[in-house]
């Protein structure tokens, strides 16, 4: 999504709209945190057609903490499907400012594990045009209680230059993605502070 140039890659813009707007587009752009920085690249856009030897102005939406955390997510869930360990359980990012804080994907997986008697149901996916859509229901046994967890993932991966790619993987990250908001829904806010702090405690505060 790129409210700056007014594109999604929602089915709404794409199929409903026919290039126009979407629901995703109209909020972030009527956001008041976000419409000055879409001004700025819209001021700074005129300037660098009259010198082309200006730098281009950076995506400022790659810079957003939700972005940032869901490519970090990709990252994350791409390693382990090689098989590596993933030690990073906590993102920081600076919005303005404040510094935006979170759990990573390997971050939820690790506080599921320590928690114990939660499992993952079989994934349900389903095929929506230039997308998957998957569905997953996680039980915690102990406190009898079942949450669903809902990811979309295209099947293809738009580049800096615009160009599109296929992604191999676009269906394992739909799962995981699925399975991740799945687990988050079941872990209480107090778990999820404490170990927050304890991470950042253990590792210097230093930010991902």
């Amino acid at each position: 999504m790129n409210p700056f140039v007014g594109t999604c890659s929602c089915a709404d813009f794409k199929f409903r709209t026919n290039g126009g707007s979407c629901k995703h587009i109209d909020f972030l752009q009527d956001n008041d945190r976000i419409k000055p920085f879409i001004e700025k690249y819209e001021s700074t856009r005129v300037s660098t057609q009259t010198e082309p030897n200006t730098p281009n102005v950076p995506e400022i939406v790659e810079q957003m903490p939700y972005s940032l955390m869901e490519r970090k997510d990709e990252e994350q869930i791409l390693q382990e499907i090689k098989g590596n360990v993933i030690e990073e359980f906590v993102y920081s990012f600076p919005q303005g400012n404040r510094t935006i804080t979170g759990l990573s994907y390997a971050g939820v997986k690790h506080i599921a594990l320590q928690r114990g008697n939660i499992h993952c149901c079989e994934p349900i996916l389903q095929e929506n045009g230039s997308c998957w859509i998957g569905k997953v229901k996680a039980i915690d046994v102990q406190r009898n209680l079942e949450m669903w967890g809902v990811s979309m993932q295209p099947k293809f991966m738009e580049l800096r230059n615009g160009s599109k790619i296929k992604d191999d993987f676009c269906i394992q990250k739909c799962v995981s993605k699925a399975e991740r908001n799945a687990l988050r829904k079941l872990m209480p806010e107090k778990i999820i502070i404490e170990m927050i702090k304890e991470w950042q405690k253990n590792n210097g505060g230093r930010k991902k």
